[in-house]
């Protein structure tokens, strides 16, 4: 019996569990309402994207005279301020049910433009 690169059982060959799981995904977001974050802040909806399932994410509008400062930030002061505004804290327990490599992203949107930037949760917050 020939093994192949040390995949002796199939398991052993899986690939890490990288998609948010549905069922987290779904508790994760009917906990999340849309909601006022702060004036000219608001968030849309949370969900989980096909393309993406390693991330859960937040749509969150903002007024135009916001997204401009905001594109005019540099990334780093841009995640800083999202992550205190619309991020789930440090201590939330949805940092326990995501594994390594799962994050929650910002989507930032106005009305008339869509989605300009996104941040990553995980580095504005860790």
């Amino acid at each position: 019996m020939v093994l192949l690169a040390g995949c002796g059982l199939a398991a052993a060959c899986a690939e890490p569990l990288t998609y948010v799981p549905y069922p987290v995904a779904n508790q994760y977001r009917k906990q999340q309402k849309p909601r006022l974050l702060r004036p000219g802040w608001r968030l849309i909806k949370v969900g989980r994207r096909v393309d993406h399932p390693q991330a859960l994410f937040h749509e969150v509008h903002v007024i135009p005279e916001i997204a401009g400062d905001l594109v005019m930030m540099s990334h780093w002061k841009r995640s800083q301020l999202v992550g205190e505004i619309a991020c789930p804290p440090a201590d939330h327990h949805i940092w326990e049910s995501l594994a390594t490599g799962q994050d929650v992203e910002i989507d930032l949107s106005t009305e008339k433009r869509g989605v300009f930037a996104t941040v990553s949760c995980r580095d504005a917050v860790f």
